[in-house]
């Protein structure tokens, strides 16, 4: 998107008429007549003189450099003009103010146009209204803006503005003097335009030949590249139209009276009274813009950018409205009772274009459950290979085919696994232990070597405490193996058991770290398992040592034989993960479902919310409860990754 900037402004301030009128930007040539045109006169007007344009009578001029006036998304123009109503009904309508290219062809494509219609002759209303050419060439004329026109010789200052949402929509707004006239959404978002495009001011051009001309007189012409606000609309009409006259006849009225100087406007005395006091006019303007636009509700310009970069720390993005803007600035300064739900609710509400009863907040603790319920969610769990892994009859089922290749030894590794990442800090400090896993896994069909269970497990080191039923020359047992650096430290026979379910735990013990000579650092693990349900008939084996880090817990089916004399067939039920000094219950989030209404701001609710928590938790903004790489609704870019 390109800098915010002035593309035009032409103030007609010549007092001759053989005097090319010129752009104070410099981004138009001196402005001159087509063939078969006139220069427009130089008339008196608001701010002292203008240009009064009339049938046959228009001028433009071409880009210094190619494209410099072009525009075909976000757009302002605002004209001081008196209309002559009258004039329009008599030589045809509607008048043109400006128009951006001749149209007859692509590199003169109107990207913006504005023109004046009559509505009503007796009742003198008229319209202002937009119009621009699509990338096809097709005219496209909008829905405008009416209002009573105040007479041929009274000026007005009207404002169209345009904002560009999409190849679809279009926002428009138009202004007289410091009214809103209409508040209007347009579907024609495919503006073309061309780089070479003529800048014409008074005609439009059909077919190469000019026409609807422009009957009435312009002071100034501004033409903005972005959109004003309403407030500074407001702003500027009241200055010019209130407090610089306001400040001239202050000036006048401290002259002594009846002193001998001349009345007329036009006298060289006045016009040095008028200087001074449009001067004190100015200076009474901005006090009174900055008492009325300077909180963040109503800020725009340079003052909005201070708000947003020096007070609350935001960057807005490129095709931000000013309104989406303040929201995201005072939303900041919404928040009651700290993080609370409620406050939280009151800050992102608005931002989230939803009601606070529907937006969701999630928190967790150090426990991560999971039932199969809701399939194997791959956002959770690393399955490995996939194919091996389904759900069925509400649990989790691994199956190998007959000769399948399942062995693991350490430095052969052809496992199936099925892990869950884990955030479990040391715990050689004293407190709780780190990780505790508990599972049930009933093996329907054990082949001779095989073996299933459950696994703490340690990519980078390959460390591994493997507890699980294995098949050992067609006895099932209860056993546990332990891998340090890719090394067993040889197999312990818990208990001799059977084809039913059983429940495995393994848990992390509380105690100072035990040095191995391989630079390990251990601590006591306890075994427990349990034919007989999840919390009762339990047994146990501890102080067994393995590495205290561990970064993945989870199923797994593996084999001491390179290839399994029949089909493996076993199925996990519940799975319940617990690292307490794990940062977990430190994440949390606020869910907006995308299926409901309305436009969020995720980028301002999203910063909205980083000021609201607090310093020892991470917050985020989703629409998805997954999250999974290269999934804009997921934020996985901008949220915490954790919790869920």
């Amino acid at each position: 998107m390109s800098p915010a900037r002035t593309l035009a402004l032409l103030h007609f301030r010549e007092t001759d008429a053989t005097l090319l009128p010129t752009d104070d930007v410099g981004a138009l040539h001196d402005l001159d007549v087509d063939a078969g045109l006139t220069m427009p006169p130089v008339a008196a007007a608001f701010t002292g003189f203008g240009r009064a344009f009339s049938p046959g009578f228009a001028v433009d001029a071409t880009d210094v450099v190619p494209g410099s006036t072009l525009a075909t998304r976000d757009l302002t123009i605002r004209t001081l003009i008196a209309w002559d109503v009258n004039g329009q009904s008599v030589y045809g309508q509607p008048g043109t103010i400006v128009a951006r290219g001749k149209g007859n062809a692509p590199g003169e494509f109107v990207s913006y146009g504005l023109e004046l219609r009559v509505v009503n002759l007796p009742l003198g209303v008229g319209e202002l209204r937009m119009w621009w050419q699509d990338t096809a060439g097709n005219v496209r004329t909008q829905l405008g803006g009416q209002f009573i026109a105040p007479g041929p010789d009274a000026y007005m200052m009207l404002t169209a503005v345009r904002h560009w949402v999409s190849s679809s929509q279009v926002e428009l707004r138009y202004y007289a003097g410091d009214q809103l006239l209409a508040d209007l959404v347009s579907s024609d978002g495919d503006i073309g335009g061309g780089t070479t495009g003529t800048f014409c001011v008074g005609t439009r051009y059909a077919g190469g030949a000019p026409s609807r001309f422009l009957v009435g007189v312009i002071d100034e012409l501004q033409v903005l590249n972005y959109e004003i606000t309403a407030e500074e609309t407001a702003a500027t009409w009241d200055r010019m139209a209130r407090l610089q006259p306001r400040g001239y006849r202050a000036i006048r009225d401290l002259l002594p009276p009846r002193a001998p100087i001349s009345d007329d406007p036009g006298s060289r005395f006045q016009k040095l009274l008028r200087i001074a006091g449009h001067a004190v006019g100015y200076a009474a303007a901005q006090a009174e813009n900055v008492r009325r636009n300077l909180l963040p509700d109503r800020a725009y310009g340079p003052a909005l950018e201070r708000w947003e970069g020096s007070i609350v720390g935001e960057s807005p993005g490129p095709a931000d409205t000013a309104p989406k803007r303040r929201k995201r600035v005072t939303s900041h300064f919404s928040q009651r009772a700290g993080s609370s739900m409620l406050g939280v609710q009151a800050a992102l509400a608005e931002l989230l274009a939803i009601a606070p009863s529907q937006l969701q907040f999630l928190g967790f603790d150090n426990t991560q459950r999971e039932d199969w319920s809701a399939g194997l969610r791959i956002e959770r769990w690393r399955a490995d290979p996939p194919a091996q892994w389904t759900i069925a009859n509400g649990a989790l089922r691994v199956q190998a085919a007959s000769g399948a290749n399942l062995l693991f030894n350490g430095t052969t590794r052809n496992w199936y696994s099925c892990l869950l990442s884990v955030d479990a800090t040391p715990s050689w400090l004293p407190g709780a232990p780190s990780c505790d896993a508990v599972l049930q896994v009933t093996p329907a069909t054990l082949p001779p070597g095989a073996e299933v269970g459950l696994v703490f497990w340690d990519w980078g080191r390959v460390n591994g405490f493997f507890v699980g039923v294995r098949n050992s020359g067609g006895a099932l047992q209860v056993a546990s193996e332990r891998f340090l650096r890719a090394v067993s430290q040889g197999v312990t026979v818990h208990a001799t058991t059977s084809l039913t379910s059983h429940w495995l735990q393994l848990t992390q013990n509380t105690s100072d770290l035990i040095q191995d000579p391989t630079g390990e650092s251990l601590q006591p693990h306890t075994v427990r398992w349990s034919t007989t349900g999840p919390t009762t008939g339990f047994s146990s084996a501890g102080a067994i040592p393995f590495s205290y880090c561990v970064n993945w817990i989870g199923m797994y089916a593996r084999a001491n034989v390179t290839a399994i004399g029949t089909a493996l067939d076993a199925s996990f039920g519940a799975v319940a993960v617990r690292s307490p000094r794990g940062t977990r219950p430190f994440h949390w989030y606020v869910y907006r479902d995308p299926a409901l209404p309305g436009t969020p701001d995720l980028v301002g609710a999203r910063a909205a919310l980083g000021r609201l928590g607090q310093a020892f938790t991470v917050v985020g903004v989703i629409t998805s409860k997954s999250v999974l790489f290269d999934d804009v609704n997921t934020g996985f870019d901008s949220e915490p990754c954790g919790g869920f």
